[in-house]
């Protein structure tokens, strides 16, 4: 069963942690990422989590398409530690009014019970915890779409969602397009696994397996 999702805000920041104090965000809402908006909805707590990241990394399999195109924009902050008088600044990248949709499903039996618990909770509005884009400060906003079941294929289609960059087979003309090294699994609050992916604006042709649900075709990650 897949579960689709509609997600906004006011910002998000989806940090890069390859180096540290690193300012800058991911555009796109990686899986680790989501795993956290999913696992605060629950209610699983940070100690269950390193536990659970890497399991639950291997058990979801979600899609994603932005549903307005993301604009990035740099805040500066001034910071004073305790007990200290001098002042340093800091900079942040957010992404503004962050609006997407998530389509995510199980492909094991092992995390299905948080699954039944997220979607029950989602589609009554709750959450046990605050969801949040990346950073406390970015609160989320989680409208729950539909639910159903996805019909799994492999071929060439064509996709609004975010794609590996080696399956697509044409970029469409005039396009705006995002392309990104992307984490995809998470162990000890560390990203380990990435794989880049592209976003545009427009359809692209791709070749590989995906998912169909009414009339549209969507990339899994």
């Amino acid at each position: 069963m897949y579960l689709k999702l509609e997600l906004s805000g006011k910002m998000a920041h989806f940090k890069k942690r390859a180096y540290s104090n690193n300012p800058l965000t991911y555009t796109i809402m990686h899986k680790p990422a989501f795993i956290g908006l999913f696992a605060a909805v629950c209610g699983i707590n940070r100690k269950e989590m390193n536990i659970l990241y890497p399991i639950l990394c291997e058990d979801i399999k979600y899609s994603f398409k932005f549903l307005k195109w993301p604009i990035t924009q740099a805040y500066a902050f001034s910071c004073r530690e305790a007990l200290k008088l001098t002042r340093t600044r800091k900079y942040f990248q957010y992404i503004i009014n962050p609006h997407f949709e998530i389509v995510f499903e199980l492909i094991s039996d092992r995390s299905q019970s948080y699954f039944e618990k997220f979607r029950q909770f989602i589609k009554k509005d709750k959450s046990i915890y605050k969801p949040y884009f990346g950073t406390a400060d970015c609160f989320a906003k989680i409208k729950f779409i539909e639910e159903g079941y996805a019909n799994h294929q492999e071929g060439i289609y064509t996709t609004y969602s975010i794609t590996p960059y080696s399956e697509i087979t044409e970029f469409p003309e005039n396009q705006m397009f995002i392309t990104e090294s992307l984490p995809t699994f998470e162990s000890n609050f560390k990203h380990l696994k990435f794989k880049t992916f592209t976003y545009s604006n427009k359809e692209m042709n791709v070749k590989g397996p995906y998912i169909q649900i009414n009339n549209e075709y969507l990339c899994q990650i």
